[in-house]
């Protein structure tokens, strides 16, 4: 079962012809995480200057099979458009905004956005389609730590016997210093060290901007070298450029700053 809730929740309106999506009330706990790991492709306001138009406050995540997901009515959002979130990070709470006549999340899925392939989301998530159904959500999983007040991922690494290193790249983090209360971080395995962004089939050089470098931001923290404080942002500027430069270096590459084939075949 995925569930945007930890604890039980209840399901206060089936989706059907009329209704795009399932409405859910959090019974113990209103914070909303990510069913799925995606990229945030919309947040914020339907419509900023009408607040109770439509959704309201709300994010849409996109996942790797095209499956978008919706979190509307949200009284706060926790991520950005274009951020890369994982499965059970927090990324906003339960609310009233929007067309909405009471604390609620509503809950839809669109095949990459697509109103008219709209999917049913009560068989993704594994729970019944059924009014006042209460679902009871299972213990959350021993290979994550959700971020306490005060936290940092110095003394989290340190706990988990792990590395900042290590938990950044695990939970693509953009920068280390920004973590914060309620999210849900993946601790370290051994399955986790595999890049999570497509190798680029470009060259790479200062002013890139995209997964491409993402890519190679995050081998390059692999590897060991700093990226600079604004981490895995898509962005190849100074701090990223003078990461590639000391490891082409370091391997025996001319220092010309260019991620190109014969950097990234050492970067795998």
């Amino acid at each position: 079962m995925l569930s945007p809730y930890k604890g039980q929740f209840k399901i206060t309106q089936t989706q059907h012809s009329n209704h795009g999506g399932l409405d859910l009330v959090g019974l113990q706990d209103k914070s909303i995480y990510a069913i799925a790991d995606g990229t945030v492709t919309f947040a914020g306001w339907e419509n900023p200057n009408n607040k109770k138009q439509g959704f309201g406050l709300y994010c849409s995540i996109q996942s790797d099979n095209g499956n978008r997901i919706y979190y509307g009515h949200l009284s706060a959002c926790n991520v950005k458009e274009g951020q890369r979130v994982t499965k059970s990070a927090c990324i906003g709470v339960e609310g009233n905004t929007g067309r909405s006549t009471g604390s609620h999340l509503h809950i839809e899925c669109r095949y990459n956005g697509d109103r008219n392939r709209r999917k049913f989301i009560a068989d993704i998530l594994g729970i019944p389609n059924a009014k006042g159904a209460v679902v009871e959500v299972a213990q959350q999983p021993t290979d994550t730590y959700t971020v306490k007040k005060g936290d940092t991922l110095s003394a989290i690494a340190k706990r988990y016997n792990t590395t900042i290193r290590e938990l950044t790249l695990v939970n693509n983090l953009a920068n280390p210093n920004l973590i914060y209360g309620g999210q849900v971080l993946k601790l370290p395995n051994d399955t986790a060290k595999t890049n999570p962004y497509p190798e680029p089939t470009r060259n790479i050089s200062k002013g890139t901007v995209g997964n491409d470098v993402k890519w190679a931001q995050w081998a390059l923290l692999n590897k060991g070298y700093s990226i600079g404080s604004a981490g895995i942002d898509g962005i190849c500027g100074n701090d990223t450029l003078a990461a590639i430069k000391r490891f082409q270096s370091d391997v025996g590459l001319s220092a010309d700053g260019i991620c190109g084939k014969l950097t990234r075949a050492k970067l795998r």
